[in-house]
């Protein structure tokens, strides 16, 4: 029967733990392949512009935080109201 190498090192490691001895410490480092690495990246930055369009698709629609003729802080249901008559004449 084949066994891998992973098999035998762990057999070894309960052996051992089982004679009370401490088994060989061993360090699993996760390594990425350039081409997923890539593929990755290119992915995020699709998302992201398509992100940023929907953004810039809705910033007309935004009510301003300023009214556009008086400079006052437009905080009231009433300011939105007034404003969104304002831009459809």
């Amino acid at each position: 029967m084949a066994r891998s190498r992973e098999s035998v090192r762990e057999n070894k490691a309960v052996q051992s733990i089982l004679r009370g001895e401490t088994p060989e410490k061993r360090i699993f480092v996760a390594m990425e392949d350039a081409n997923e690495k890539k593929e990755r990246q290119k992915q995020i930055a699709k998302e992201r512009e398509e992100s940023s369009e929907r953004s810039e698709a809705l910033k007309a629609a935004r009510t301003p935080w300023f009214c556009p003729k008086c400079d006052k802080v437009m905080k009231k249901s009433l300011d939105d109201k007034m404003y969104l008559i304002y831009i459809i004449e």
